[in-house]
């Protein structure tokens, strides 16, 4: 195992184990900061989530800046996908957690637009296919915590990492090796 690998393998676990006990605080954020830092490929920074699918299927484009435009949009689409993993890695959970609603507005313009955002919803526990929505089988009683947030952490990363790159400041590994950039 590289240097590397090692430290990804040990970001993950803290991470994670943060993210279940303190929540999505500073210390996560930092954490996450140093794992989209690591100079890795995709398929070995993500064990979860395929990062280079959905980096490949929702960044297509003809010009550059059509691919910059989906890239916004793949990260938008993360960022909420990051915000229903806290939710459900929260003591405190939102009312209505056990389900994930089509009709809502903000689902359909980012999670739902995008390719393999309800595969993530899934891995999460959404795994019921409802008339109006995604939801937890009646027979879970709460989410498997740990995978909530060894997936979520892994969104957040993918989802610094994209937002990096839209920004110029990534590492020559990860996203860039997979994004399509047309001239």
């Amino acid at each position: 195992m590289t240097a590397a690998a090692e430290e990804l393998r040990e970001l993950r676990q803290r991470v994670g184990s943060e993210l279940t006990s303190v929540g999505s605080g500073p210390q996560v954020k930092a954490g996450v900061r140093s794992m989209a830092r690591l100079p890795l490929p995709l398929t070995a920074k993500y064990r979860s989530i395929d990062a280079e699918a959905l980096v490949r299927c929702n960044t297509t484009g003809d010009s550059r800046a059509q691919v910059m435009e989906r890239m916004g949009g793949l990260a938008k689409a993360l960022n909420i996908l990051e915000k229903y993993g806290c939710n459900l890695t929260n003591p405190s959970k939102p009312r209505y957690w056990r389900s994930v609603k089509h009709n809502n507005p903000v689902f359909q313009s980012t999670v739902d637009g995008m390719q393999g955002g309800r595969g993530i919803l899934n891995l999460y526990g959404y795994t019921t296919q409802n008339i109006d929505g995604l939801s937890f089988p009646d027979d879970v009683a709460q989410p498997d915590i740990n995978n909530v947030a060894a997936v979520t952490v892994e969104v957040m990363c993918l989802c610094l990492e994209v937002n990096m790159l839209i920004k110029c400041l990534l590492p020559p590994m990860g996203v860039t090796c997979v994004a399509p950039f047309p001239r």
